[in-house]
């Protein structure tokens, strides 16, 4: 491996280096605004006690006043997500 060769390589490396660690803690951020955010809707919905939407068997869509606010949250999020 000549000079060139072996300078590129440790430039790489050290590139890839760095670009771990700073995925390592922009992941790190998104979990904790992810929690955040969570927290900040399960807050939301008890000040407000926002209804949700649920299949009724006969007629389509009831509205029913609890909320499961977590799973309410990822499934709204889930679908607005796959609509885009």
């Amino acid at each position: 491996m000549n000079f060139l060769d072996k300078f590129v390589s440790n430039v790489v490396k050290n590139m890839k280096e760095r670009f771990d660690n700073y995925w390592e803690v922009v992941r790190d951020n998104i979990d904790k605004v992810r929690e955040t955010l969570y927290e900040l809707y399960d807050k939301y919905v008890s000040l407000y006690h926002l209804p949700t939407m649920e299949q009724n068997d006969e007629s389509g869509i009831e509205i029913s006043s609890h909320v499961s606010t977590k799973k309410t949250l990822h499934l709204y999020l889930s679908t607005k997500q796959s609509c885009q």
